[in-house]
């Protein structure tokens, strides 16, 4: 991909998730970061799983293009871990909240984690 040219990917959400007025003020964005492992259990759980990618290779390349694209746009964005333990609580979360476990979800968990100081960020 060349250098300032953004490709538009299908899984980059149209809004951007609430987000709490300290990551409003960084301009902070969170992207969650799955494990080949947590991936494959997302699968198993999600509300939405016909709309996510079939593989966890096709996720982190998509992932990884929309980071890339985030950053192209001048976006602040942190990588949050939601490794098998994580996801485990994402999905104990969406049930304390009453939600479905979806990608609307887990842009608002992962924002919650960022404004708590509770998310485990990754390079």
């Amino acid at each position: 991909m060349s250098k300032g040219k953004l490709k538009k990917h299908p899984y980059l959400p149209k809004k951007r998730p609430a987000q709490s007025e300290e990551q409003i003020d960084r301009g902070i964005a969170g992207l969650a970061w799955y494990t080949p492992e947590s991936y494959a259990r997302l699968l198993e759980v999600s509300a939405d799983r016909q709309q996510r990618h079939a593989t966890y290779a096709e996720w982190y390349e998509s992932a990884t293009d929309a980071l890339i694209n985030l950053q192209l746009m001048g976006v602040p964005v942190e990588k949050v871990l939601l490794d098998s333990d994580a996801l485990d609580a994402f999905v104990k979360w969406c049930r304390q909240e009453g939600c479905a476990i979806d990608r609307q979800a887990c842009s608002s968990y992962i924002s919650v984690l960022l404004s708590s100081g509770k998310a485990t960020i990754i390079p």
